[in-house]
């Protein structure tokens, strides 16, 4: 059900036209392709996490998980459909990897997949549930998602 849910983001993000232009305090960096690591290192790493979640955490946590997740993804796919954001790419000039892949990553997303983001909102569900399932490697959890 969540990826159900979450799929509804991507649908929305083709679909929808229109929107606000959020600028953020951090928004005064310029961009730079390096940065296409971290931001396409978070799928392998949800997968992970999924299956870990799936086939070790107990029953009562996988089920909080779940429902946190769930009610994440929900409230996330609402706030994009009630109130859609885009974003103005950035011209990529060079013809290096990571521009490339930056370059594939922006025709892929569209102009409409700006806030919320689905990179923040389920790493952060991800962090808090692992959190509480390895309270001894908080840090840890907290560097990764």
């Amino acid at each position: 059900m969540v990826l159900a849910v979450q799929s509804n983001y991507i649908l929305a993000t083709r679909f929808v036209h229109g929107g606000i232009d959020p600028k953020l305090p951090w928004d005064i960096f310029p961009f730079e392709p390096i940065w296409i690591v971290p931001y396409t290192v978070c799928y392998p790493l949800w997968g992970a996490a999924v299956l870990w979640l799936v086939y070790r955490m107990d029953e009562q946590l996988f089920r909080a998980t779940i429902a946190g997740l769930f009610l994440t993804c929900c409230i996330g796919v609402a706030t994009f459909v009630l109130f859609p954001t885009y974003i103005i790419d950035p011209k990529i000039n060079g013809a290096d990897f990571f521009s490339n892949m930056t370059l594939f990553i922006q025709h892929v997303d569209g102009d409409h997949a700006a806030f919320p983001s689905p990179h923040i909102y389920v790493s952060t569900g991800l962090a808090l549930f692992y959190s509480q399932w390895y309270p001894r490697y908080r840090w840890l959890i907290a560097l990764t998602f």
